[in-house]
């Protein structure tokens, strides 16, 4: 006995619930260590749960949508991060200082401490 079933689709509706208001049209990724640090997109939606991180629904390359924390937006509070530029000549003078307080391997090193006794005979 063969049992038909016939299920039917509903088509995906736009929904106005947890849109983003009018006045916030697009994003930016300002956590540096995101992958898409820098980069501008259209938001789609915005979701806030009570629990948890909230994120972004936003646009890429006009047919993809990507999933963005909002901590990683312009919306979450600025990240304090230590950085760095090391230089060329920022490198060159700490190697120079280094070779001159003879930190760097040395040829002839002096040994600390007496030699380790001979426990075991032959």
């Amino acid at each position: 006995m063969i049992v038909e079933q016939n299920f039917q689709t509903k088509p995906l509706l736009n929904a106005h619930l947890k849109n983003p208001s009018a006045n916030l049209t697009d994003i930016e990724v300002t956590d540096v260590m995101h992958p898409l640090f820098g980069r501008r997109f259209a938001v789609i939606s915005i979701s806030t749960p009570p629990s948890g991180e909230g994120h972004a629904v936003v646009a890429y390359r006009g047919h993809m949508r990507l999933r963005i924390p909002l901590s990683a937006t312009q919306l979450a509070l600025p990240k304090q991060y230590l950085r760095t530029k090391l230089t060329l000549e920022s490198v060159t003078e700490l190697v120079t200082l280094a070779k001159q307080c003879e930190v760097l391997c040395q040829s002839h090193p002096v040994r600390s401490g007496n030699a380790s006794p001979q426990h075991s005979k032959k």
